[in-house]
């Protein structure tokens, strides 16, 4: 269900000022927004005409496809494109067969923790493309965390906070390991509806990160999604879900999630293949890679509907 987030109008333009700042957006720039209306990359699309001359225009239909995609970036020519994760991976796929149709487009803004290391290295090389990775929730506004044109992390790390915001880091079960992420920013939203609305400061964000040993965040799961094996071990399903997408030769997209077993919570997959392989030796692969509280407790076999960002919209088992 959905919760309802409630945002100022001030709000909204200073997410929209940030975002034209941030990305350097300019008076000639021509701004290309995938993400539905509905979400806060959408949202701000909508009113960043009112903080900024570029044009700024919107995919005509979410459900649309690929190659629909590709001909309205053909027909209106932008210079940016805000897009997600599997917009990226898709160009990757089609490789330097599209690469006159995208001749002007300077930079892909890519919201979504999802995004490929591998994708966004081919885009760039075939494209001459930067992939800029950004970071944020309805809750804070969307962006709060982003990398820049000139510079990318490359490394399946969170991006360093924009300017005007602060991060925080909170130790999970006196783990020195597992931090959740806290925002503070002039952006936070005013609350869920009907609830009580008040100006915030900060907001807790649920996501769990870890620290690299340059001093970097990786962002493993969710506090929402971690789940404790019966032998008292946290589980993080997005760490695994995020390996099962990476064998891409076989597997087109997947699902995980902690399920309910005696004494506390195991693994169910729901997976998106384009061939079938040998179960039980995946299981032997991931008991290898993540440790035997990660063997799956159950596997599904379905069809994966994802909207532009990145996000299950449907699963539709077979």
């Amino acid at each position: 269900m959905p919760k309802g987030v409630c945002h100022s109008f001030g709000n909204l333009i200073r997410s929209a000022k940030l975002f034209v700042e941030h990305f350097e957006i300019n008076n000639n720039d021509h701004l290309f927004c995938l993400a539905p209306l509905h979400a806060m990359s959408g949202l701000r699309s909508l009113v960043l005409p009112l903080v900024s001359s570029a044009q700024v225009s919107m995919c005509h239909d979410n459900n649309t496809s690929f190659l629909s995609i590709i001909k309205q970036i053909t027909q209106i020519q932008p210079t940016k494109i805000v897009c997600g994760p599997v917009f990226i991976k898709q160009l990757a796929a089609y490789g330097k067969r599209l690469v006159e149709q995208l001749q002007g487009v300077e930079a892909l803004f890519c919201t979504g923790a999802d995004l490929d290391e591998i994708d966004r290295a081919s885009v760039k090389r075939i494209f001459k493309i930067p992939v800029v990775n950004y970071y944020g929730l309805t809750e804070t506004s969307g962006i709060v965390l982003a990398e820049t044109i000139n510079k990318q992390n490359s490394s399946h790390c969170l991006p360093p906070p924009c300017k005007g915001v602060q991060i925080s880091l909170t130790p999970i079960d006196n783990s020195n390991q597992v931090f959740q992420l806290g925002i503070r920013s002039p952006n936070i939203f005013l609350g869920y509806l009907g609830e009580p609305l008040f100006r915030k400061t900060s907001f807790d964000t649920g996501d769990l990160i870890q620290k690299t040993s340059d001093g970097l965040f990786r962002l493993v799961g969710r506090s929402s999604g971690a789940v404790k094996a019966p032998n008292t071990e946290w589980i993080f399903p997005n760490l695994l879900e995020a390996w099962l997408k990476s064998h891409s030769n076989i597997i087109n997209d997947a699902v995980v999630k902690g399920c309910k077993v005696s004494g506390g919570y195991g693994i169910e997959i729901w997976i998106d293949c384009l061939k079938q392989f040998d179960l039980s030796q995946m299981d032997k692969s991931i008991i290898q890679k993540f440790g035997f509280e990660y063997k799956p407790i159950k596997w599904h076999n379905t069809i994966i509907k994802r909207n532009p960002l990145g996000k299950v919209d449907q699963i539709i088992e077979y």
